[in-house]
């Protein structure tokens, strides 16, 4: 939920940090790049929310980064003119502000799922609805951008599922039997639950949440 656990009613910053401490994880893995994991705060804070980086400082060379943005900045720091010059935010904001590819049942879709946003649980998160929801809202934003100067926005949120995914699956590959927590923005989790179950069906045991 990033900034939406601040003054959370049921799901603050400091809930999430005490299920991860009674979980006891060996590693922790969160939504920051892998090579700007033990980068310096200032640096992350341009770029990461305030839990990731967090939790990568409390865990250390505990907690692992899983997360991709783009292979043009792969395995360099981010620019600091990245997000100025990007293209890719660039399309993102014309087509926020283009009235030709607005949509009442995507309007609807997404007040649903902040509708569980603002009363989430860290159950709640977890599969069910809201990742039904989201796979909803990505199949129909798919759709609308196809052939239109906004496709490159589904191109990139698919590559970098994938990445994220193959980034979570080498890591536990090397890693059967530790205990992990994977920390990750909600519209994530519903892809890597499945990725997970697909790669390792019993071999990796999923442990529901506790609250």
């Amino acid at each position: 939920m990033h900034g939406y656990h601040k003054n959370h009613p049921s799901y603050t910053y400091e809930k999430l940090y005490r299920l991860i401490d009674d979980f006891n994880p060996d590693f922790v893995g969160v939504e920051i790049r892998p090579e700007d994991m033990g980068a310096k705060k200032r640096y992350l804070q341009q770029y990461y929310p305030q839990e990731m980086i967090e939790l990568s400082i409390q865990y250390g060379k505990y907690a692992f980064g899983f997360d991709w943005l783009g292979d043009d900045i792969a395995g360099q720091a981010i620019p600091e003119n990245h997000l100025e010059n990007n293209e890719l935010l660039q399309l993102e904001q014309l087509l926020e502000k283009d009235d030709s590819f607005q949509s009442d049942e995507l309007e609807r879709l997404n007040k649903a799922r902040m509708d569980i946003i603002k009363t989430a649980t860290p159950n709640t998160l977890i599969g069910g609805q809201y990742g039904v929801l989201t796979r909803k809202v990505r199949r129909i934003t798919e759709d609308m951008l196809r052939g239109s100067q906004y496709e490159p926005i589904t191109h990139f949120n698919v590559q970098r599922e994938q990445k994220i995914n193959d980034n979570i699956t080498r890591w536990l590959k090397q890693h059967l039997g530790k205990r992990i927590a994977l920390v990750m923005g909600a519209d994530h989790c519903t892809y890597v639950l499945e990725n997970i179950k697909k790669q390792f069906g019993s071999q990796i045991k999923i442990i529901p949440i506790k609250t």
